[in-house]
């Protein structure tokens, strides 16, 4: 049974919330877009930023985008390659980011 959850507000930021406590917290500005998925796999939460908020409200595309994790054990967030999307295998050990409309690569 799934205890905790993981999204990405309107201002880009990750939350991590607690069903069992009712409870949520913001663990980093992802910067993600809170249309896109995030994937768990191993302890970490990956997605693609693909967009970057501006201070007047507007958001910037970026024309490179890229695959991000952060370990929810250490408050770690890092660079995992560059991606247009993220996807985990059926058993969460493995991820795979499509880096073009051809190419998969497997971490």
């Amino acid at each position: 049974m799934v205890s905790s959850l993981a999204w990405v507000d309107n201002d880009g930021q990750l939350h991590i919330g607690d069903l069992a406590g009712l409870a949520q917290r913001v663990l980093a500005q992802a910067d993600a877009d809170p249309t896109a998925p995030l994937v768990a796999a191993e302890g970490r939460v990956f997605w693609v930023r693909s967009q970057r908020p501006n201070p007047d409200g507007t958001i910037t595309q970026i024309p490179s985008p890229q695959v991000f994790g952060f370990d929810i054990a250490t408050g770690q967030m890092e660079l995992v390659a560059p991606g247009t999307q993220v996807k985990a295998s059926p058993d969460g050990t493995i991820i795979y980011v499509e880096t073009d409309f051809r190419h998969l690569v497997e971490y």
